[in-house]
Parts: C-alpha cells; structure tokens; sequence
C-alpha cells in the first residue's frame, strides 16, 4: 500500500507502540489518586508535560493536554470569551479565516448564533494569505477579543505568517489562538517566540495515537475553561488524563527531531519530484500554493475536467490512498470553502486531490502513483 494521506492520520509509530505497550503494563492508577500508583501515573505525566514544553520552549504550566485537537480548539475560542464576556464593556468582535478547520469554523459559527459574538471574516490575499493591512484596519478598530488564524492549512499545505499576525495583535491588545495541528512534527515550532495565546495541537498526524491533544495556554491570558468537572489539569480540563494517549506523546517526542529532519529534508524531495512528473502529465494540472511556504509533505493538486471521487477510487483499487481535503469533512458532496476562497471555481475545487506524504513514503513510489493517474486522466479525455 501507498500511504500518502499523513495530514488525515498517520500510522501509529512501530516506537510510540512500544511507548504505549509499556504504559500499559506499568500505569494502573488516576494521576488523581493518593495512592503510590496514583502517584506514578501522575509522576509519569508530569514528565511528558515537561517534555513537551521543553520542545514547544514554553512553560509546563502552560501546556494542558486534552481529548484532541478539536476539544483544544474549542477551549482556546470559548476560554476567551468566557471572561471578556464578564467585563462591564465586552468586545464582541472574533476574526477569523474562512480557510480554518471545522473545528474552529463551528465553534466560531456556535459563538455567533447563541452568544452573540459577532464573526468577523479575515480577509485573504489572492495568494490564501492573511492581508495583514486589512486585519491591522479591524484590530485598530479596538472592539476585537480574539484572533484566531491557522499555522497552516490541512487541506493546501500553506504556512500562514502567524508570527506577524500575532504581533498585530499584541499591539492592539486583541488574543490570538491557532490551529497548529499541521505544523507540528513538520518543522520547528516554538510557541513562545511565536508570540500566541494559545495553541491546539495534536499528534497522530505525527504516528502518535488519536484521542490526545493538547492546548497552549500562555501564562497570564485572560481565560477560563468552558469544560467542568474535577480539577484536573489546573481546573482547565477536566476529566481524567487519557496516560496512553501521554505515552504516546512521550514515545513521539524520542523521535521528533528526526521525524522533522526527515519532513525538511527527504519527504519534501519525494513531494517535489512528485509534482514535477505531474506537471509533465499536463499542463491543465494545478498545484495549489506552488509558488508560497507550504508544509515539506503536502501537494493539493487540481485535475480539470476529473471529480474528486473519481479518482480517489480508481487511486483506492490500486492501493493508493490520498483524499480531497479535510478527513473531518470529506465525503460531503461539497466544494472545498478553502479551495473557493483562494478564487478557485466550484468545478476546480471538486477536482482536487490532496496527497500528504510521510514517513512511509518513497522515491520509488512516484512511478505508480503517477501511471494511475495518468491512466485515469486518459480514460475521462477518451
């Protein structure tokens, strides 16, 4: 089989497995207990916390680790508006792209119809990158509680400037949260040189297990969890820490710095060389973002005149799996919003495909993976 959907899922790491197995056998107890295995569990988790931030170059105190990356989301837009809602003079206003993940889109589209939020588009360049003149106009305007903006996009691969969008808002006191699911484990992220509120990550895109994100909360953000129970997590999540899940976030913290190596360097010529072949294919193909920063594994390209579907399946019988956009959306019989905004037509958004490399990907790969395209190509020119 030929994996190239790694920004969907990847598969779970052959050393992270390990990792987990032995969490398995070795944690029994609530990192809540009293009790000696209580007290292990929570040793245990306090030290991949540590870890983490260690990695990420932020506090450990500010990291909170959450059911995955959507339950982060949701904490980091609700958190924020949880207090600014208390004060005598609350902003309304919650700027955000039309190219996030549904993960922030419903959450924001949730705000909007039952808190009064008032949603406010983030206007994009021709390139699908933030204008940050425009954003600069909204955020003087002083009525702005959150900014939210993806590190890069799932479905095109595009790396936003984040570090100048959080730097607009610092000037203008407005937060700032993003969606850094894609970038990390794909190059080097440090969240607090970035200048972010806060942060959602997870890590099976990376061959750590599903079920595990995690949530970066800069020290003194004015912010209050949306989640209620017991006090775990610093009263910021509640509900008892999935210890497998950690453990599979230790495992992949072993082998991170190579992971990433690989993603800079080998991945990203496997990619490339890949779309050079398909380029030679036919001048119609489009590749979305070519000329901008993209993420070193991910390559959306457009067949004009072929659906999606179509050749998603003719790619599955062949053993090739790849998708048309967000795993979280596909199968909706719906262009993409994120190919649309970037000025593509309805037809050219339901002929995308996106391929997402990874550590299972090769060189020698790229023959098959071409033939069958070409070969499906062919029969609907026929």
């Amino acid at each position: 089989m030929i994996y190239w959907d790694y920004n969907a899922t990847a598969p779970l790491h052959p050393h992270i497995k390990e990792k987990v197995i032995e969490a398995l056998h070795r944690y029994d107890g609530n990192p809540s207990s009293i009790h000696r295995p209580g007290q292990e569990a929570r040793a245990y988790l306090e030290t991949v916390r540590r870890r983490l931030a260690e990695k990420l170059g932020v506090l450990p105190t500010e990291v909170v680790f959450c059911g995955s990356a959507t339950e982060a989301n949701m904490l980091g837009l609700w958190g924020f508006w949880l207090t600014e809602k208390k004060k005598s003079k609350p902003r309304k206003k919650l700027v955000s792209s039309s190219i996030e993940h549904a993960a922030v889109t419903k959450n924001v589209e949730f705000l909007a119809e039952n808190e009064g939020v008032e949603s406010v588009e983030l206007p994009l360049l021709p390139s699908g990158l933030a204008d940050l003149e425009a954003l600069e106009k909204i955020l003087s305007g002083g009525d702005v509680f959150l900014c939210s903006l993806q590190g890069a996009s799932n479905e095109t691969g595009i790396v936003q400037d984040w570090q100048a969008v959080a730097a607009l808002c610092a000037r203008y006191e407005t937060a700032f949260h993003s969606d850094m699911v894609q970038v990390f484990g794909r190059g080097p992220l440090s969240l607090k040189q970035e200048g972010l509120n806060s942060a959602s990550l997870a890590f099976h895109k990376s061959g750590g297990l599903k079920a595990i994100g995690a949530l970066y909360l800069k020290t003194g953000s004015d912010w209050e969890s949306c989640i209620c129970g017991g006090g775990q997590e610093k009263k910021r999540r509640a509900g008892t820490e999935n210890l497998l899940g950690v453990a599979s976030v230790d495992g992949l913290l072993d082998v991170l710095d190579q992971a990433v190596q690989e993603y800079q360097g080998r991945i990203r010529e496997v990619r490339d060389h890949f779309e050079s072949e398909l380029k030679a294919l036919s001048s119609q193909i489009k590749i979305v973002g070519e000329e901008l920063t993209r993420l070193p594994n991910t390559s959306t390209c457009i067949f004009p005149g072929v659906a999606s579907d179509a050749l998603l399946m003719s790619l599955d019988v062949n053993n090739i799996c790849a998708s048309a956009g967000s795993a979280c959306s596909s199968g909706m019989s719906m262009a993409s919003p994120a190919l649309l905004s970037l000025g593509y037509s309805e037809d050219e958004a339901r002929s995308a495909i996106r391929f997402s490399l990874g550590e299972s990907s090769e060189m020698s790969q790229v023959p098959k993976v071409i033939e069958v395209i070409q070969k499906t190509l062919r029969k609907f020119a026929a």
